[in-house]
């Protein structure tokens, strides 16, 4: 039996609070859908179920900004999935993660874009009783508008 994903969408709202010129602290809401392909063969005969995980983390991000531009970022995540069944062939995610991401953001007045390309890691430490071997991985790029009050 394996698993695939076949897509997902990412949507952010982030805090940042600057501690100097380089460094700030993030933190938000995040919310994701993924699209999950799970293949198994129990007749000999390749099977495919369609199955989706929603989750809702709390991410904390240390924020290091470089060569004017170009910031990393990395740090846990709390994350809780939405609609796990106690019937589904993934084991739940909720627990703590982990995501790293690199990017550029230019800023104009109050205002700011960014692109961030970014890796995430769901279910590193659970709060269930058993150890899983299936972790929900992400990457992907996001792209943001902001403004600064």
């Amino acid at each position: 039996m394996g698993h695939s994903g076949k897509g997902a969408n990412l949507f952010e709202l982030r805090y940042s609070r600057g501690i100097n010129s380089f460094l700030s602290i993030e933190t938000g809401l995040q919310y994701v859908h993924n699209k999950i392909e799970t293949d198994y063969f129990p007749d000999g005969v390749v099977h495919y179920k369609t199955s989706e995980i929603n989750m809702v983390s709390v991410p904390v991000y240390c924020n290091l900004a470089f060569l004017k531009y170009f910031f990393v970022e990395a740090g846990p995540t709390l994350d809780f999935e939405a609609n796990h069944a106690s019937t589904a062939s993934i084991a739940d995610q909720s627990g703590v993660g982990f995501a790293f991401g690199l990017g550029g953001k230019y800023t104009c007045k109050n205002w700011s874009v960014m692109v961030n390309p970014f890796f995430q890691r769901h279910l590193l430490i659970s709060p269930g009783s058993g150890d899983s071997i299936e972790h929900l991985w992400q990457s992907g790029i996001k792209f943001g508008v902001g403004y600064s009050f």
